[in-house]
């Protein structure tokens, strides 16, 4: 027997049973099931989806029709009864559809319908909208758009008789729970609905990163794992949040995020290394080894480039970087929101003059070194490469060392009996690695490199020390200067421990024989300032240490206001100014330089601003002038 369904019996039939709200599609699944001419109906959860082309959300009714039934088209109701869906918010738009084949077939219950898909024959009744035939199976889907794909839309078909009323969430802290893991420095954004993993966010910079200061630096990467699927970048990554680390004052700075792009393949060398003894002119044999090219590999090479957040993310991964400027004296906080979740356990970044870049060790017993592909920073015009070197055996000390085939000069020295200990630097603008070769009087057993990259240096040598033996020097430093320290100990079996600048590394270079570096900033004049090196926490064998320092560019003062009298400014320093400035009636000057001037407060009583175009002025909602 058919059932023959028309809106106006449904309403009527709700009204005489108590049913005052829900929407017409879902009195119709009420009546069906009041009368048995459905069973076996089901629907879908509560579920997390953006509402967007890319990410629509979905809801599924499913049901057995027990007999053919017959619905025909809606007529407008001014009291909303034709209202097919409720959604709480109001949506962008939405469809109804049925499942057909492998395909999904958009109803429309405003005509009549003329196609098999909504159920209609060759011959028979054509001013039904759409039909059910009885003993078949169906699944209803409806399509959802959201006006912000954040939203957390309710949506209903019935109320008061078993309310169907799941919720479309947004990937956000209303659907996901965040949970860290400390040693792969990563967060997991995980489903309250299903549990499942949704996204996963690794840090792949150091928690605490020295960057080179300048413009458009990068001072972290981070790994974005999807596994949701088509997301907005936009409501994945959120605003950062900047805390000057040493006030705990919030501020403002300007950003942008790159992402890690392929560029393609590059062929890579391969070598084979031979060795052949060989005696020096003092009688002491060592190991004279060649390279010769053997074949090749591909190797994929990377750039990072804009990313422009409007888009949105894929599944799979994603590598991004934050890219800012850099400024003196910047010890930075760094708080992110990701998908509406702060991420307080990273991270920060130090504008730093030295930045610690590689190092490498072997006893290849051999009187040429050559320490491949080593890193040596960020290329700049001001950079001083400096390369701790160490040796033992009896062919010391190094005749040269070279960077990417440019010669470096000697600072000092420093031989305890087998053991040499030297530091060398050179100026290099140019290039990020380089082949670092060492070549000495005669054949070493072992050797090894620490390599430092300098900015903002005018590339002099401030002053130089070295020791041995539980090595301690007292060594002056620069305003604004840096300092570097290379140690090496034999027969120790341990690690170094510095005392005065901070150590960068500490590698075996064979055996019981230990390499270490260290490196700082230093702001203020040091004089007979304290550096020592002690191995495995007492001498060894043979120890030897030294350290230089160099000049660094100290602050002009530019970025503070002077209280009184005019007021130049450099605009290459990219000042912030934090605290208001009264001016008393004198000029505020800009330098015709590429630069950026940040006020986040007020600059008053002044009588003239002189500005070149090549200088940004950056005025933020916490500053101004005049006020």
């Amino acid at each position: 027997m058919a059932k023959r369904i028309y809106p106006e019996t449904v309403k009527k039939w709700a009204k005489r049973i108590g049913i005052t709200g829900g929407t017409l599609i879902g009195l119709i699944f009420a009546y069906l099931m009041a009368i048995g001419a459905i069973s076996n109906v089901s629907y879908s959860e509560d579920t997390i989806c953006a509402g967007t082309i890319n990410d629509p959300c979905y809801a599924y009714i499913n049901f057995t029709a027990n007999e053919d039934i017959f619905i025909y088209p809606t007529n407008y109701d001014p009291w909303g009864r034709d209202t097919l869906f409720a959604f709480d918010p109001a949506v962008k738009s939405w469809k109804l559809e049925r499942k057909w084949g492998k395909y999904w077939w958009e109803y429309n219950l405003s005509k009549p319908c003329t196609s098999p898909r909504c159920g209609a024959k060759k011959t028979g009744d054509p001013s039904y909208s759409l039909a059910w035939r009885e003993g078949k199976d169906y699944q209803i889907r409806i399509t959802v758009y959201k006006k912000n794909p954040n939203d957390r839309i309710k949506w209903g078909i019935f109320s008061g008789v078993d309310e169907i009323d799941p919720i479309f969430y947004g990937l956000n802290n209303q659907s996901l729970e965040k949970e860290y893991n400390e040693l792969k420095r990563e967060v997991s954004f995980n489903s309250n609905l299903d549990k499942k993993n949704k996204i996963n966010v690794r840090l792949e910079t150091e928690l605490m990163e020295y960057v080179v200061r300048g413009i458009n630096r990068t001072v972290a990467v981070f790994n974005i794992e999807n596994k949701h699927g088509k997301y907005p970048l936009d409501l994945i990554l959120g605003p950062i949040q900047f805390i000057n680390r040493d006030t705990r004052e919030v501020f403002e700075r300007e950003y942008h995020y790159e992402y890690k792009n392929s560029i393609g393949f590059e062929s890579i060398d391969d070598y084979n290394i031979i060795c052949v003894n060989e005696t020096s002119i003092n009688g002491t044999t060592f190991e004279d080894c060649t390279k010769s090219l053997v074949g090749s590999h591909l190797k994929e090479q990377f750039e990072f480039v804009y990313l422009n957040t409007s888009e949105d993310m894929k599944k799979g991964n994603l590598t991004i970087a934050i890219v800012l400027d850099v400024e003196r004296g910047d010890n930075v906080e760094w708080i992110p929101t990701i998908l509406g979740i702060e991420i307080d356990e990273w991270a920060g970044f130090i504008a730093a003059n030295v930045i610690y870049t590689d190092n490498e060790a072997t006893g290849a017993n051999s009187q040429v070194y050559t320490f491949s592909n080593k890193a040596i920073g960020t290329a700049d015009p001001t950079r001083i490469i400096v390369i701790g070197v160490t040796g033992r055996g009896s062919g010391g000390p190094a005749t040269g060392v070279t960077v990417g085939g440019n010669a470096a000069a000697l600072i000092k020295a420093e031989v305890s009996g087998s053991s040499d200990t030297e530091m060398w630097y050179l100026a290099l603008a140019s290039g990020t690695t380089g082949d670092v070769v060492v070549t000495w009087t005669g054949g070493q057993a072992r050797a090894g490199i620490g390599v430092w990259a300098i900015y903002d240096s005018n590339g002099s040598v401030y002053d130089s020390k070295s020791d041995t033996n539980a090595p301690s020097v007292l060594i002056d430093i620069p305003a604004g200067g840096v300092a570097i320290g290379m140690a090496y100990a034999s027969n120790v079996g341990g690690v170094s421990t510095w005392t005065g600048i901070t150590k960068d590394f500490d590698v075996v270079v064979e055996g019981t024989d230990y390499n270490s570096g260290a490196s700082d900033d230093f702001v203020s004049l040091e004089t007979n300032y304290n550096v020592t090196s002690i191995a495995n926490g007492g001498t060894g064998g043979e120890d030897g240490m030294v350290v230089a320092s160099w000049y660094g560019t100290p602050s002009t003062d530019t970025c503070d206001c002077p209280g009184s009298g005019n007021w130049d400014v450099t605009c290459s320093d990219n000042c912030t100014i934090f605290s208001n400035c009264n001016l008393q009636g004198n000029n505020l000057t800009f330098s015709n330089d590429n630069g950026h001037f940040n006020v986040q407060a007020n600059i008053s009583n002044f009588d003239k601003i002189f500005k070149y175009d090549a200088c940004e002025i950056r005025i933020y909602s916490t500053g101004g002038f005049g006020k």
